[in-house]
């Protein structure tokens, strides 16, 4: 059987028209009609293509032989893209649920110096403004 016999019966076994096949290819029914009566084949990129549409290999659709050699599935190794995107976006939330009570407790605690004298609202804002400072000056800080 010539390829343009094995394109035909691929198409007809997978329930396509010629029409439908060139749609999903994005091309023209006479581009697919020439490979299906052996006036012309198939470039590379649609070649791929309909391996993916007749659910078939590159191997079977030019020679007619399938090729059964099984490919070893790598092991996965480490986390998945998503696993790390979920992960990042915990750390983030649960830094910020730290940093959120820290801020306060710093807002409510400098009323007073460290000598226990109460202070005015300019110099709580001012201790408030070092404090932030000092955070921001910290190593690894986001």
């Amino acid at each position: 059987m010539e390829m343009a016999e094995r394109l035909q019966k691929l198409r007809r076994k997978a329930g396509y028209s010629q029409e439908q096949t060139a749609e999903l290819l994005g091309i023209s029914r006479q581009a697919v009609s020439k490979w299906e009566s052996g006036q012309g084949k198939p470039d590379l990129d649609n070649l791929a293509c309909l391996t993916e549409i007749y659910n078939t290999s590159a191997d079977y659709i030019l020679s007619g032989i399938e090729k059964n050699m099984e490919t070893p599935v790598p092991e996965k190794s480490g986390l998945s893209p998503e696993v790390r995107k979920m992960l990042c976006s915990l750390a983030v939330i649960a830094g910020t649920a730290l940093v959120i009570p820290f801020l306060s407790g710093c807002i409510y605690s400098h009323n007073y110096d460290k000598n226990g004298n109460e202070m005015d609202r300019e110099q709580v804002e001012e201790t408030i403004d070092d404090t932030i400072e000092n955070i921001k000056d910290m190593p690894n800080f986001l």
